[in-house]
């Protein structure tokens, strides 16, 4: 009778898992799931995709932005016992500054940064604050200066410029400072041994190398004591001429170092 009871039972109560399964709600859930289960492959399938895109343009850009963000740029020694050099972008803004002896040291540590401004602020406030420190002497200070760089108009530009500035300050500040175009370039250990030694500028030690070279009977104790513009009589037919250094050493106390062996950065 127990069995029969159970049998019944089984046969007139619906089943409960087919009704669910057979509701509107549940059909319209199975529809909703099957949908986000297609779209998922065609999801990855364009993240990874764009994935694969970007890094190929991180790739491109890698090789390609360092030609287009290498600036080109003239470099520009100024120097009056404190050595500096300016590196001026083509936009004659200062890129980067570097001081070549202990005396610019002191010198641009009293500075604000000069980098990015124009060169004829750069230059204005360089040497405000080197007569203001007393590094000029405007009865016995010369000024030496020189540009060099691979852009040949670039070049001219810059050199024009600085010479300009340096002019119309020497005109309103300094009437009687002298301005003199000398040899730049990063000095050699040679000459960085000289300089150390006898307490004198970069471009002044290569000054005295030319001489040196050119007038054999000479020796450097001979010329350690003289002023720039007394050492650039030697080289000159006229004082108030510039020398010319276009067949000249760049590095004159080493051998066989010419201008244009090795670049005019060497």
């Amino acid at each position: 009778m127990e069995k029969y009871i159970k049998d019944q039972a089984k046969k007139n109560t619906p089943d409960l898992i087919d009704y669910i399964k057979s509701s509107v709600e549940y059909q319209a859930f199975v529809q909703e799931r099957q949908t986000q289960r297609s779209a998922k492959p065609l999801v990855g399938r364009l993240r990874l995709a764009t994935a694969g895109a970007f890094a190929l343009v991180l790739l491109l850009m890698f090789f390609i932005t360092p030609n287009l963000q290498q600036p080109v740029y003239s470099e520009v020694y100024i120097e009056f016992n404190p050595s500096f050099t300016f590196k001026l972008n083509d936009r004659d803004e200062v890129y980067d500054i570097t001081p070549l002896n202990a005396d610019a040291e002191t010198l641009i540590a009293n500075l604000d940064d000069l980098t990015n401004k124009h060169i004829d602020e750069a230059l204005d406030a360089l040497l405000g604050e080197a007569i203001a420190q007393g590094f000029i002497d405007g009865d016995t200070t010369t000024i030496l200066y020189d540009i060099v760089g691979e852009a040949g108009e670039l070049k001219e530009r810059h050199t024009a410029l600085v010479e300009q500035r340096l002019e119309t300050i020497r005109n309103e500040k300094l009437p009687s400072v002298a301005l003199m175009a000398a040899m730049g370039g990063m000095p050699t250990e040679n000459e960085r041994s000289i300089v150390e030694e006898h307490d004198i500028g970069v471009m002044h030690a290569r000054l005295i190398g030319i001489i040196l070279n050119e007038n054999p009977d000479l020796e450097i104790e001979d010329l350690i004591g003289k002023t720039l513009p007394e050492l650039r009589a030697y080289l000159t037919d006229n004082e108030n001429q510039q020398p010319d250094y276009e067949n000249r050493p760049r590095h004159p106390f080493d051998d066989d170092d010419f201008p244009g062996r090795g670049g005019p950065f060497s």
